[in-house]
């Protein structure tokens, strides 16, 4: 096993897209920038959140780490600059104040209660895992929203660790009846052949 330093030095961004496309090249944009995390949280993880920044976004949760503070404000800078291409609803600001960051990572680790939270009753909240290379995360990832689309899956959510292209979707499902059951089938059988016939990515 190979440990890793833990760094005492953090910035942390949460940054808006209008569409979760865009969102994902901005990804693929800062991957090579030395990035410590960035966690995609699509607009029904906002919404589950009761985030209220606007209608239809998908944010970017970005944290940076360093063992020097110069280097780390060359980090932020570096990735600012990488940021600036994109339409961002309300710019890139990264904080070093310890309250605003455990309120973002909330956020990110309360998206599963909190959808669960919303279901309807008599309905099983379940969590997939799956990934994608990174190049083809934007095109990947609005598949796999419109797929959830396709079959109805309204409270759906899409969120997870960005950089690595690997996402957890979330869906509350009914299998009382068979037609939700074969609804059921019919989703998971187009994730699979999404992820691995069309982007030879992996399944949990």
């Amino acid at each position: 096993m190979r440990t890793l330093p833990l760094l005492p030095l953090h910035r942390t961004a949460m940054v808006y897209f209008k569409t979760i496309r865009e969102a994902c090249e901005a990804v693929v944009a800062i991957k090579s920038l030395d990035v410590a995390a960035v966690e995609l949280l699509d607009k029904r993880s906002l919404t589950a959140a009761g985030d209220t920044t606007g209608e239809g976004l998908t944010a970017l949760l970005i944290e940076l780490e360093e063992a020097e503070q110069s280097a780390l404000e060359e980090k932020v800078a570096r990735v600012t600059a990488a940021l600036e291409k994109f339409d961002t609803v309300t710019g890139v600001r990264f904080t070093a104040d310890e309250k605003e960051r455990a309120k973002y990572w909330a956020v990110r680790s309360g998206i599963f209660p909190m959808v669960g939270g919303l279901r309807k009753e008599g309905t099983t909240c379940m969590i997939e895992d799956i990934a994608f290379h990174i190049e083809d995360l934007p095109q990947a990832t609005v598949e796999l929203s419109e797929l959830l689309d396709r079959f109805g899956y309204d409270d759906s959510c899409i969120y997870g660790h960005a950089l690595e292209g690997n996402y957890h979707f979330i869906i509350n499902q009914d299998f009382s009846t068979e037609e939700e059951v074969e609804r059921y089938r019919q989703l998971i059988e187009a994730v699979a052949e999404l992820v691995v016939d069309r982007y030879d990515g992996s399944l949990k």
